[in-house]
């Protein structure tokens, strides 16, 4: 009777443990998965959608015709309209041009075959691949009230020098970690956050 009474009052205490770690155990997993993804997302990976093949047209060198008052260059634009590069000769470099923007095709009229190098080789170092950005975004729930209206916020730093926010302007974001602190951005300014659960603001970044 004495060990059917202590084996009772061992499974009741293990019982009583295990549910007093249900916390530990829901946490654990989801705080384990959460560093998977912020760690992924922390690499650059290359997309594989831009390294599309040009078609045969696009590579054969720039070909020249001349005419009876002078030369006309062909050059099939790479990265940019035509009817942009063509404004862009007329307005710098006096050269009036017909297009095509279906194909993508200038045809520049030249005085002679000195004009046309000029006009090839502005084209060639104008029509130059244009800055691609691949923005991978982790949306982050943040304990919003249920009868406030729930808003994303994406802050880009460094893109072409400059820091973006797309949505909410005073946002909260982190940056960077340091052993039991956390640095970021409060309502705009630089902020220093505990690395403590629900990050309790210590102090501002420049103070």
């Amino acid at each position: 009777m004495n060990r059917l009474w202590i084996q009772l009052v061992v499974l009741g205490l293990a019982v009583t443990g295990l549910s007093g770690c249900g916390d530990f155990f829901a946490q654990k997993p989801t705080e384990i998965q959460s560093r998977e993804i912020l760690e992924e997302l922390s690499q650059i990976r290359e997309n594989p959608n831009i390294q599309n093949t040009l078609p045969e047209v696009y590579t054969q060198p720039t070909s020249r015709l001349a005419i009876k008052d002078g030369v006309k260059v062909f050059y099939f634009t790479k990265h940019h309209p035509a009817n942009d590069l063509a404004v862009l000769l007329h307005q710098q470099l006096g050269v009036v041009s017909t297009t095509n923007p279906a194909a993508n095709q200038i045809v520049a009229f030249c005085k002679d075959d000195a004009q046309a190098d000029v006009v090839q080789q502005y084209l060639e170092l104008t029509d130059v691949s244009p800055v691609q950005v691949n923005i991978d975004c982790l949306i982050i729930e943040r304990f919003g009230d249920i009868t406030m209206d729930w808003e994303t916020s994406v802050m880009v730093q460094n893109l072409l020098g400059e820091e973006i926010t797309l949505g909410e302007q005073l946002a909260t974001f982190f940056n960077s970690k340091s052993g039991d602190v956390v640095s970021g951005i409060k309502n705009g300014e630089s902020v220093i956050f505990s690395a403590t659960r629900d990050f309790p603001l210590i102090s501002r970044a420049d103070t």
